[in-house]
């Protein structure tokens, strides 16, 4: 946890501190998130708890801004075995070595070590959609307008679980820029075979509308009638 001190225009001294997120705390996320549907999902680092902010509470302190957090974003589910990154713990000694590691190993050897923490980590990108991806829940029926908010109204699902389907003619394409699936500003970008790799659990193939289906427990017809719907509806509007 760092803090700066600053004046204020009448002389107070005043004392700002950084504790991190409060992503892991449905308290404060009830109290200060702008959209109210972040408090129901999962955090992404559930690490992310009010430890910091409890230190600075008993002194008084106050959340400023706190209704500034990223609202719902569209991550992949956590893997059923966690990588060797993801069970590090949550240490200083770790942070600062992975910190260390980031600024000095060739980019080659350090790319497939960050992989595997940012498949998960990072927001889909909505290029996804506009390419032709479609989401589709749990019952395989093709829930909302994919270019329409797609984070809040999945978290508005019963389940709020999500697949994407692509065809072999999107999924070719999601293997070399501009295609990426997810990025990280200048470190690097997530793409389809990094997915494949990290994500084996969740990831599956097939060479027909109906495989993927009975093994992701999604209804086969359900499924398919998504994609024969939205099929029809980009050959009327081509």
């Amino acid at each position: 946890m760092n803090a700066v001190k600053a004046r204020g225009a009448d002389g107070t001294i005043y004392t700002i501190r950084a504790s991190g997120y409060f992503s892991g705390s449905p308290e404060l996320k009830v109290r200060h998130a702008a959209e109210q549907e972040v408090t129901t999902v999962d955090p992404v680092n559930p690490a992310a708890n009010v430890a910091g902010f409890n230190l600075a509470f008993e002194l008084r302190a106050e959340i400023v801004n706190g209704d500034i957090m990223r609202g719902l974003i569209l991550r992949f589910i956590s893997p059923t075995r966690p990588s060797i990154m993801l069970r590090l713990p949550p240490s200083r000694s770790v942070a600062l070595f992975m910190q260390w590691v980031a600024k000095n190993l060739p980019a080659a050897i350090l790319r497939p070590f960050m992989m595997s923490f940012l498949t998960t980590a990072l927001a889909k990108s909505p290029d996804l959609f506009h390419e032709g991806a479609i989401l589709i829940n749990k019952q395989g029926t093709r829930y909302n307008d994919e270019m329409n908010g797609p984070p809040k109204i999945t978290a508005n699902q019963t389940d709020p679980i999500a697949y994407i389907e692509c065809d072999q003619a999107l999924a070719d394409k999601l293997d070399a820029y501009p295609y990426f699936i997810s990025t990280a500003p200048t470190i690097t970008y997530a793409y389809l075979d990094d997915n494949r790799r990290n994500w084996r659990d969740i990831f599956r193939t097939a060479a027909a509308l109906e495989g993927p289906a009975p093994c992701l427990s999604v209804l086969p017809d359900a499924s398919i009638a998504a994609v024969t719907s939205r099929n029809r509806w980009i050959a009327a509007n081509d």
